[in-house]
């Protein structure tokens, strides 16, 4: 009975545990079917519009994945067919990636963290025709801009406003006449007229502290006064023991108001003084302000300027103003993702920030052997397309440099014979640990360049047809440093050149046989704010050889003829100016010096008579006195 009873207990006992168990295996089934099913169907296309949106935000134009496949079990990825977007035209990519593969570590996940040890890249072509055309995202508006970043374009936005002209088209406004009329084109208001205007109102509200400087001094009749004053001491006193003390103290109280009133006088010479070096150096600046006025009329005119630095600024000014501002674009791009380290004010202000906040906070911890959110140690490319190959390393791309101490660092070489593009040789470092620390050097042996139009408009083209370039790019930012230095050439020219005018066609000609070769040099370099411009080209000492010979007496004519106009307009208000300046430096010199010789004599005066007074008084002080 006993057995029995036992045997019943244990099959109640195991009835009861089977289900229990069933029950909590469950959810642990469903976890995982949910897991594989999301893996399976929802991970890839996920992850392929995360990188299709992350990717056009960094390129500020579409980027379009093709593929993304994953294995979830030893974190394995490969993408495919990823396309940047042309910003400049849409209609191309600027490079599409064949395929990327690399594997993540399940170490620096589970910590939250994404570290990759190599990136293989494979397929790459460079400028290649989209099947259709690509979004590329506005510019950020001006309040979302960072302030050096607004001020950077300012400084550029200034340079190609500079830079902007057609030099071919003003010298063919020259022998057409069209750009001749100078009476128009110096109507208007002048802003010699202006300045003259203001220098007229300053100077006047001057005159009035002069005035009243001047009404201040010391009168003939307080000058006669102390006269009078010295003229009635006893003298003769000196001679008393008694006496002698309250004489000496008149004069010496006579002398000091004399003295008093010298100050004076000196004081207002000071200002006097202060105020004609003013008027003298305001009215030095007149002749700038006609010059001035000149070049903006010249250029109002499209009067030319035959001076080699002016031409090749207008001839490709505008190129390298792009370059900058490609090279300000990325600088922004690289300081939001790669912070410089901060500095003690900064995290300070940090600080406050962060305590004045009412949300949530997240804080960085490291600790050491710990991993940057983002570390991709190495990416290696070796492609070889229907284009051409491509090589390279870019190491260390991490959203913490601090932390690993080392800086994101780039080599890539290309060759590409299919698009006549050799030679290419990109290095490069991005370091900031501390202050931003950055160089890039781009270099291409040959390109080809294609309808590059110097001048296209209806009376004159100057357009390189065909040419075999090359060109050397050096950018490097150091702190707040900027420089950028352009070497181009450009080689086996074939020129499109026309003109209406058949003088103006000779100079296209002319110009053309003696520049087989185009050369460029330009530098940009100083603060972000703050940029020097050098541009040199064998062009534009071509072009001033060939014009000057022409047409550099007609436009020196025209620009005296401007000169004069101008200095017409403005004659009679400069006259009344300077008679005015010449009027009052003789009246205030005069009133200044009058009163102040008098009393400078005064006091010598005064000091002569005193010591003849005193010699005589010793003289006389023992006179009868028997010892």
């Amino acid at each position: 009975m006993t057995d029995k009873t036992e045997n019943k207990k244990e099959d109640k006992k195991k009835k009861k545990q089977g289900p229990i168990r069933t029950g909590a295996l469950i959810p642990f089934i469903v976890f995982v079917v949910l897991v594989v099913v999301f893996n399976l169907f929802f991970l890839d296309t996920m992850l392929k519009k995360t990188f299709e949106f992350a990717g056009s935000k960094v390129n500020g134009a579409e980027v379009n994945v093709a593929q993304v496949q994953t294995s979830f079990t030893d974190l394995k990825m490969e993408i495919k067919g990823v396309q940047f977007t042309n910003k400049k035209d849409p209609t191309m990519n600027t490079f599409v990636i064949g395929s990327m593969n690399f594997k993540m570590l399940w170490d620096a996940l589970l910590r939250g963290k994404i570290l990759i040890e190599d990136i293989s890249v494979k397929d790459v072509l460079v400028l290649s025709k989209r099947e259709k055309p690509g979004y590329v995202a506005p510019p950020p508006p001006p309040e979302e801009q960072a302030e050096k970043d607004k001020k950077m374009k300012e400084v550029l936005g200034k340079a190609e406003k500079e830079f902007e002209g057609n030099i071919f088209g003003d010298i063919a406004g020259v022998f057409s006449g069209s750009n001749s009329d100078v009476s128009a084109g110096a109507k208007g208001d002048l802003q010699s007229k202006q300045k003259l205007a203001a220098l007229k109102e300053e100077m006047a509200q001057r005159e009035k502290n002069v005035s009243a400087t001047l009404k201040s001094l010391p009168t003939k009749n307080d000058i006669s006064k102390l006269q009078s004053r010295f003229n009635s001491i006893r003298w003769k006193d000196l001679g008393n023991i008694t006496k002698a003390p309250k004489v000496l103290q008149e004069v010496d109280k006579v002398k000091k108001d004399a003295d008093k009133m010298i100050k004076a006088y000196n004081n207002a010479n000071k200002v006097v003084n202060n105020h004609i070096k003013y008027v003298d150096n305001a009215t030095k600046q007149i002749p700038k302000f006609v010059d001035e006025d000149v070049q903006a009329i010249q250029k109002r005119l499209k009067i030319p300027s035959i001076d080699p630095k002016n031409i090749a600024q207008m001839l490709f000014g505008s190129e390298i103003v792009d370059k900058m501002n490609m090279t300000q674009e990325y600088r922004g791009k690289i300081e939001k993702y790669l912070p410089p380290k901060k500095s003690k004010e900064e995290k300070e202000k940090e600080k406050v920030k962060i305590a004045n906040r009412k949300i949530g906070v997240n804080y960085k911890f490291g600790t050491p052997n710990s991993y940057p959110l983002v570390w991709i140690k190495s990416v290696n490319i070796n492609s070889k397309t229907k284009q051409g190959t491509m090589k390279g390393t870019i190491a260390n791309i991490t959203d913490d440099q601090v932390q690993i101490n080392k800086p994101t660092t780039f080599s890539i070489i290309g060759d590409f014979p299919a698009i006549e593009t050799r030679g290419v040789n990109i290095k490069g470092s991005f370091d900031h640990r501390g202050k931003a620390d950055d160089w890039v050097t781009f270099m291409v042996k040959s390109f080809p360049v294609k309808d590059k139009a110097l001048s296209n408009t209806a009376d004159v083209k100057f357009i390189i047809a065909e040419s075999d370039a090359k060109s050397v790019v050096e950018v490097k930012i150091k702190h707040e440093d900027m420089s950028l230095v352009a070497k181009n050439a450009f080689r086996k020219i074939k020129y499109n050149n026309s003109a209406k005018d058949k003088n103006m066609d000779l100079i296209l000609k002319d110009v053309a046989d003696t520049t087989k070769v185009i050369t460029l040099d330009a530098k940009a370099s100083g603060k972000f704010d703050n940029l020097k411009w050098d541009i040199k080209s064998n062009l534009a000492q071509a072009i001033q050889k060939t014009v000057k010979r022409q047409i550099q007496a007609k436009i020196d004519a025209t620009k005296k003829k401007i000169k004069e106009d101008v200095e017409r307009q403005i004659a009679n208000e400069k006259n009344k100016i300077m008679k005015q300046v010449n009027e009052a430096k003789a009246q205030y010199n005069k009133a200044i010096a009058d009163g102040k010789n008098q009393l400078d004599k005064f006091k010598k005066d005064i000091d002569k008579k005193r010591k003849k007074e005193e010699k005589k008084a010793k003289k006389n002080m023992f006179k009868g006195i028997k010892l």
